[in-house]
């Protein structure tokens, strides 16, 4: 694989744990596979994006992934007012995404 396929992922906030990696850029220049690497080099988990078929992980997906969990930590001594406003916020781009789909 070509170096010029692989970026590093910096949004927000330094990560020091993991580091996130966007690899096979389409014809489109979206990046497909994306890989979270450990703090170790240890590879934690590969993720595919699929726009052609139904083997790949959606957008949605990792919303609803992200939305169970900050609901589980409301739930706990961990709950607090940025994991709920981050519960809004990813609600809310959950429901962009689905009219989206919609065509709404």
């Amino acid at each position: 694989m070509n170096r010029e396929e692989i970026k590093e992922i910096q949004i927000g906030l330094k990560n020091f744990r993991n580091k996130i990696f966007a690899k096979n850029k389409s014809q489109f220049e979206i990046y497909n596979k994306y890989e979270i690497i450990g703090n170790s080099n240890n590879k934690i988990q590969e993720i595919n994006f699929s726009y052609k078929s139904f083997n790949g992980c959606e957008h949605e997906d990792l919303l609803k992934i992200l939305i169970d969990r900050l609901k589980s930590l409301q739930r706990t001594i961990y709950s607090c007012k940025e994991n709920e406003r981050a519960l809004v916020k990813c609600e809310e781009a959950l429901m962009w995404l689905n009219n989206k789909k919609r065509g709404t």
